[in-house]
């Protein structure tokens, strides 16, 4: 809980704060995380002022932008209070979880990503109901990920746009819970992962990727999939608090002009979505469009 009496020595946000804070930390050491694709909240320039700092997976209009994945949490174990110590322990045994895919996800579809992922999930499992179990809002209701991740030995991971350097935790997820992950999304995602630790699935070219899942379920690939490497990442290069940590040091190499340091706003501002910034939401969700 963000405390008004408290000096703190700087504020980070992952995309808003939840209302209106006063703030006695000067802009400059402020730290603004975009954890949405430019296809879902466009940030007006007004907005990104309040930050000294601006990181996120595309560039935007700020004189202090750094490019970077989405710094989220992951969700796995949130509810059962399962921490990093946890997840570092974790593993399951592959010959006691089901050998079959398992997705946890939504079935919304505002945007052409969410329609796209609903569309290819609906119809194996209509198609091939032995291939896939769906968990998630609409589907079948769970509590925690951890307990539908760690008891399959495939997940899908299926991003709801394609955007370079835009991963989430669907599979930081994975990784954290010895899940074998199918990605969709990310297109350099093999910048952020070895390349032997998951397996690309195009879902716009369904045969071919049916086929993919169904060489799995056979084994084709057990003897070529290591995530150790890639759960480390999770747990110690791209955990929210390792990525705090380096871009406070980050900003302390900017320098800032004096009067830019004594002169700023003490009120912090949530984001709002204003006529203008829904309107150009309306036409990025319908058509993918960066605005």
């Amino acid at each position: 809980m963000f405390d008004t009496t408290t000096d703190y020595d700087y504020i980070a946000v992952i995309d808003s704060v939840e209302k209106e804070l006063i703030c006695k930390v000067p802009t400059h050491k402020r730290i603004l995380y975009i954890g949405e694709p430019p296809f879902i909240k466009p940030f007006p320039s007004s907005y990104l002022a309040q930050y000294g700092l601006v990181v996120g997976p595309y560039k935007l209009h700020h004189p202090h932008f750094k490019l970077s994945h989405p710094v989220l949490p992951w969700l796995v174990g949130n509810k059962k209070n399962l921490d990093a110590t946890f997840f570092q322990n974790f593993e399951e045994s592959i010959e006691k979880r089901l050998n079959k895919f398992c997705i946890i996800t939504s079935n919304k579809r505002f945007t052409q990503g969410h329609r796209k992922r609903v569309a290819f999930v609906e119809r194996v499992k209509e198609e091939y109901p032995d291939l896939l179990d769906i968990y998630g809002m609409g589907y079948q209701p769970i509590e925690d990920k951890f307990e539908v991740l760690s008891k399959y030995k495939y997940c899908l991971a299926i991003e709801n746009c394609i955007c370079p350097n835009y991963w989430t935790e669907k599979i930081g997820d994975a990784f954290l819970t010895s899940c074998i992950p199918f990605y969709y999304g990310c297109p350099n995602i093999d910048d952020f992962f070895p390349k032997n630790s998951f397996v690309y699935l195009d879902i716009t070219h369904y045969n071919q990727a049916i086929q993919c899942m169904q060489k799995a379920l056979r084994g084709d690939f057990d003897s070529t999939i290591t995530l150790e490497d890639a759960k480390k990442r999770i747990l110690f290069n791209y955990n929210v608090f390792e990525r705090i940590k380096e871009d406070i040091n980050f900003l302390e190499t900017i320098r800032t002009p004096i009067h830019e340091q004594k002169q700023f706003k003490s009120i912090l501002s949530p984001y709002r979505y204003t006529l203008p910034i829904k309107i150009k939401q309306y036409l990025a969700w319908k058509w993918n469009l960066v605005i």
